[in-house]
């Protein structure tokens, strides 16, 4: 995971075993909030840019969720 807070980006890559599972790349973000509890890291951004609104939810520990929404508002 990488944030760019001049550029606004996120950038989300998983690789296991050297192959690309996962990428999801987004820009106007206005909010990243990074929690590390016991056992697990939280990630959350939030973007709004003319005429959409989302946020990519990811938490690593014993198990990988990614929630990804996009919407239009």
């Amino acid at each position: 995971m990488t944030w760019d807070e001049v550029a606004a980006s996120v950038r989300i890559l998983w690789v296991t075993d050297g192959r690309e599972r996962l990428r999801l790349e987004r820009e106007e973000i206005f909010r990243v909030e990074i929690e590390c509890l016991e056992g697990r890291v939280d990630f959350r951004a939030r973007l709004r840019s003319s005429g959409l609104e989302g946020a990519i939810f990811v938490t690593i520990g014993e198990t990988v969720t990614i929630t990804d929404r996009l919407l239009r508002h």
